[in-house]
């Protein structure tokens, strides 16, 4: 793997971490706590990711929606 798809791997990993975090933050209680909070943000991260992934395959320039327009490549 190159320094290029090293960089486009943290990249496509940190989008849907801040973007699960977010509405994780954004949609859940304060009161269920921080653990909650917490696995909200997995949850919603690679479901986010894994709907980015499937929709990747049929139309490629939604590669963006992760943050590069494509994955990288791992040889």
């Amino acid at each position: 793997m190159n320094f290029h798809d090293l960089i486009y791997s943290v990249i496509r990993t940190g989008v849907p971490t801040v973007i699960g975090g977010l509405i994780s933050w954004g949609v859940m209680p304060e009161a269920w706590g921080v653990p909650a909070i917490s696995f909200g943000t997995i949850l919603v991260a690679n479901g986010y990711y894994l709907i980015c992934r499937v929709l990747e395959e049929k139309w490629p320039k939604l590669g963006w929606l992760l943050g590069v327009p494509h994955p990288p490549t791992y040889a």
